[in-house]
């Protein structure tokens, strides 16, 4: 399963379940883990970031600093999403909207 090939909703889990996990509340995954197998999201991806695709393992250090140091982040950090792990603008704002939600 690909990026491209995935719902929206199971996308919007996953990056949920990423936002959850960073702070290691059990309550929000289990929630966010059940919703992402529910909407037929594959079952590999929630064993760690080496499971999922490389373009969502590129949200692990954005994810990291917008959790514990937002102030720290920088214009460079979301043009590596945008230029070499193939973001698109929109998507890196639909992203970001997902893990302030989380948090």
């Amino acid at each position: 399963m690909t990026l491209h090939s995935i719902r929206d909703s199971v996308l919007k889990k996953i990056i949920c379940f990423q936002a959850a996990a960073r702070y290691q509340n059990i309550y929000l995954m289990e929630l966010q883990k059940r919703e992402f197998l529910y909407q037929g999201g594959d079952p590999k991806w929630l064993r760690g970031l080496e499971h999922v695709p490389a373009k969502l393992t590129a949200l692990n250090s954005i994810n990291k600093m917008m959790a514990h140091r937002p102030w720290c982040l920088k214009k460079e950090d979301f043009l590596h999403l945008t230029k070499k792990a193939g973001w698109s603008l929109s998507e890196v704002k639909k992203t970001l909207h997902q893990f302030m939600q989380t948090y």
